[in-house]
């Protein structure tokens, strides 16, 4: 493909020098069908600059210029975006125009400082990123951390992974019981630590503590509710925006003054 420097010259060659456009074409990498738009242009006295190739970008470059300029700040805020935030945030400015997947690789190709980064606590191991279409947010198969998008360069910050838990939605517990091996009596069923809600509320008592001085004198009272199996899970799925005014209510509703 010529580059700008070799379709100026070829247009010198015809309009200052003289010569045919098909003896330039012939000697040069420039084709015809180029060679006679960029004469034609220079005849019109319009700059000559090349377009960029492939279609129009779906938003404006000034709101693309504003999205990489939200991506940097919220990460140096120490709240990293996700491509599911990217994607909202473009429909919203996009209006009626819908944009998926494939807008979001062309804007990081025309945006290339930045960069797909994971927070520092990583086992090495691979981890498969997906969309969940019910909840709209990034997960992961792994609780080491979640894929992030920064600018090159930018400060590591560590995202803890929320747990995504649907409401609903869980698997239907079976009573079936298993025969035990070589024989032909069943087995007594054994439940697992899973099986019961003291995951859950460990988990939720670990991550209500960056509440601790928001709660202040209330704080151990919302541990007591969050030993509580079916709370601890609501917990964990409200987002963490939410959790303080969500543990508030339940105080007001649970405890009694």
């Amino acid at each position: 493909m010529p580059t700008i420097e070799d379709i100026q010259a070829a247009v010198e060659r015809v309009v200052v020098g003289g010569e045919s456009a098909v003896s330039v074409v012939r000697t040069s990498n420039v084709g015809i069908t180029c060679l006679t738009k960029y004469i034609k242009m220079h005849r019109l006295k319009k700059p000559l600059q090349r377009h960029r190739p492939g279609p129009k970008p779906l938003l404006l470059p000034t709101w693309e210029h504003e999205i990489a300029a939200w991506i940097e700040s919220m990460y140096n805020a120490g709240t990293p975006v996700t491509r599911c935030d990217i994607l909202r945030k473009a429909n919203e400015m996009a209006g009626d125009t819908t944009l998926g997947v494939g807008w979001y690789v062309r804007f990081k190709d025309r945006h290339p400082t930045l960069a797909l980064r994971r927070n520092k606590k990583s086992s090495g191991r691979p981890r498969v990123h997906a969309i969940n279409e019910n909840e709209d947010t990034m997960s992961s198969e792994t609780d080491a951390g979640r894929a992030v998008i920064c600018a090159h360069g930018a400060p590591q910050h560590y995202v803890p992974l929320k747990a995504k838990l649907t409401l609903g939605k869980a698997p239907p517990a079976t009573n079936t019981p298993r025969r035990r091996e070589g024989t032909g009596m069943d087995a007594p069923l054994v439940s697992s630590p899973q099986s019961n809600g003291m995951s859950c509320c460990k988990q939720a008592c670990e991550e209500v503590q960056v509440l601790k001085s928001a709660l202040g004198d209330k704080y151990y009272e919302a541990l007591d509710v969050l030993a509580d199996a079916t709370l601890a899970r609501t917990f964990l799925v409200v987002a963490a925006n939410d959790r303080i005014g969500w543990l508030q209510w339940k105080l007001a509703t649970t405890v009694t003054p």
